[in-house]
């Protein structure tokens, strides 16, 4: 796993690849705390291991876990009966007479047998009031709850192409409800922490050689529903060798975090040079 051997004034060094940039961010990579990248990660398809979405938004480590929501938040979106389609689980259970519980049985063994849960659904759990709230505290890390996909995979969650970026543009920049730094933070050097990933989170001789910049101006997610597989503008980079110049400071440093041995072909030795 490469490392970074050097930091600082670096002018008279070389590299196999430079980077240029010039007025944007040098920040972590992205530690996603709660994934569903796993089934991703096992098969053999090189096109889907390489997790496209997940790196183009500066995803490069995932912690995989699972979730729930309540019956009033699930939607029922492609099952079998098209009367069904649009209704909420709670909806449905009314319908049926029986309880939510009875009625998500009922939507598995009526609905269709190669989905789980009998039919496509969405989970509605949040409010963009409660997430702007939690987002600001010192203790709340970023994650994606999503996996690695691809667009034959059809609909998907925007979450999967546009969690980490969203937060940068919708919180940090739009809204101004942090900085950019303690946004880049909650990605990346609190969930280190969080993890026990002494090696990653920070800009530092000897931790893992992953780099992530972005452009402050551009950066956005740009998938909705109707458009899922749509990369976030500013694809962020995990440069291979590099020299980096005139890069804007975070506070935090540059993250390094490793998505995968894949990688390893695509990132080398990390030098970075800051000739202003």
């Amino acid at each position: 796993m490469d490392r970074i051997v050097a930091i600082g004034g670096l002018s008279n060094s070389t590299a196999n690849r430079i980077i240029e940039a010039e007025g944007q961010v040098a920040c972590p990579g992205f530690i996603d705390l709660h994934s569903h990248a796993e089934q991703g990660l096992v098969p053999n398809d090189p096109a889907r291991r390489s997790a496209p979405n997940l790196i183009t938004q500066g995803i490069t480590t995932v912690v995989v876990n699972q979730d729930g929501g309540g019956p009033d938040s699930i939607l029922i979106i492609e099952p079998p009966d098209a009367d069904v389609a649009g209704k909420t689980l709670a909806e449905y259970a009314r319908v049926c007479e029986e309880l939510p519980e009875d009625a998500a049985i009922r939507l598995q063994l009526d609905g269709d047998q190669k989905r789980k849960g009998g039919a496509r659904l969405r989970a509605f759990a949040m409010d963009d009031r409660d997430v702007a709230a939690f987002a600001v505290t010192d203790w709340n890390a970023t994650s994606s709850d999503a996996g690695i996909a691809l667009p034959q995979d059809g609909p998907v969650h925007p979450r999967f192409y546009g969690a980490f970026p969203r937060e940068i543009r919708q919180f940090a920049i739009d809204q101004a409800l942090m900085t950019i730094e303690q946004a880049v933070r909650a990605g990346t050097t609190l969930p280190a922490e969080i993890l026990g990933l002494t090696d990653r989170g920070e800009l530092t001789v000897g931790n893992v050689a992953d780099v992530v910049v972005f452009d402050e101006k551009t950066i956005r997610d740009r998938s909705d529903a109707f458009h899922p597989h749509r990369f976030a503008r500013e694809s962020i980079t995990c440069p291979s060798t590099v020299r980096w110049r005139s890069t804007k400071a975070n506070g935090l440093a540059i993250c390094l975090v490793r998505f995968s041995r894949r990688l390893n072909q695509l990132i080398g030795l990390l030098r970075i040079a800051d000739q202003d």
